[in-house]
C-alpha cells in the first residue's frame, strides 16, 4: 500500500522562486495492476519508495508552474515497467526487457489559479514505449518518470 486510501501528499516548493503547490493522492492503491516489489524490500518501504520517488519527480516538474497555481493528480492505477521474477530460490528482482512490460500511469489531474478556476484538467492512461525504456533504465523508476516527463512537457507546455 502506498498511502491508505485517498491520503494524499502536498509539496509546496518555496526554494524555487515560482513554483507550483503540488497535491499526489494515491486511491486504492491495492488494486494498483502491479506495484510489486522485489524480496529486497518490504512492501511498505518499496511502496514508500515508490510514492517518494515519482511525487519528488512532480514535484520537480511543477517547478516550472507559476507559484499561484496548484497542481492535483489522483492516481487511479500503477503498473511499474518489468515484471517481477524469481531468482534461486525465494529472491525476487523486477526485470526490464523491452517493453514487454510497459509502464502504465493512470490519473486523473487539474491545474487551478490561485482563485481556484480550473485552468486544465483531465484523465490520462500513459504507458511507456520501447524508447522509453531504452532512454530511461539508468534510474529508480526511471521509466515511470520519463513517462510523467514526457506528459508534463506536452500537457503544459
Amino acid at each position: 500500500v502506498i498511502l491508505p486510501l485517498a491520503m494524499a501528499t502536498t509539496f509546496t516548493l518555496s526554494s524555487v522562486a515560482t513554483a507550483a503547490d503540488v497535491k499526489v493522492i494515491w486511491s486504492d492503491p491495492d488494486s494498483y495492476t502491479d506495484i510489486r516489489q522485489a524480496s529486497s524490500d518490504t512492501k511498505s518501504s518499496f511502496d514508500r519508495r515508490v510514492s517518494s520517488q515519482l511525487e519528488g519527480h512532480i514535484a520537480k516538474l511543477a517547478k516550472v508552474l507559476p507559484e499561484d497555481q496548484k497542481l492535483v493528480m489522483n492516481f487511479t492505477n500503477v503498473a511499474l515497467a518489468g515484471n517481477v521474477d524469481a531468482i534461486r530460490g525465494t529472491d525476487s528482482v523486477r526485470v526490464v526487457q523491452g517493453n514487454n512490460y510497459p509502464a502504465r500511469l493512470a490519473f486523473d489531474y487539474a491545474l487551478s489559479d490561485a482563485a481556484g478556476n480550473v485552468l486544465k484538467q483531465g484523465s490520462e492512461d500513459l504507458k511507456s514505449s520501447t524508447a522509453t525504456v531504452r532512454t530511461a533504465r539508468d534510474e529508480a523508476f526511471g521509466i515511470e518518470k520519463k513517462v510523467l516527463t514526457n506528459w508534463f512537457k506536452k500537457t503544459f507546455k
